[in-house]
This record gives C-alpha cells, structure tokens and sequence, in this order.
C-alpha cells in the first residue's frame, strides 16, 4: 500500500508489514513482507481501519494543492 506524503504524516508505527520511506516523502507498507508473507483478509481490514482511525485515509482537501490526474 503506497501513502503520499501528506497520508504517510499519519501512518502509525506498529502496523504488521515493512515500512518503506520513498525519496520523495511517501510511505509504502508491505503487508507481504517482501512477498514472504500472505497477509490474511482480516489483517488487510484491520490495517485499514487503523489507518482511517489514524487520518491517513482522510478525503484530501479541496482545491488539491498538487497536480491531480
């Protein structure tokens, strides 16, 4: 799972997976491990959950202040 800059200020520390800080100030959460793990349907909810307790899934404000596809 990959979270922008602005996402990733809100990840929190702990969740089951690897962290990977990008160069350019996102976050990717490997909840494979590297491809070594298989995570269950729970685990994937769960960590969605925490997220969104987190505000790392918050809806990003209106106007974007970046280019948008």
């Amino acid at each position: 799972m990959y979270l922008s800059p602005g996402r990733a200020a809100f990840a929190p520390e702990g969740l089951p997976g690897t962290y990977t800080r990008i160069a350019a100030g996102g976050l990717v959460i490997d909840l494979t491990r590297g491809g070594t793990a298989q995570p269950s349907v729970e685990s994937i909810v769960a960590v969605n959950r925490e997220l969104r307790a987190a505000g790392a899934l918050e809806p990003l404000p209106a106007p974007f202040d970046r280019d948008t596809f």
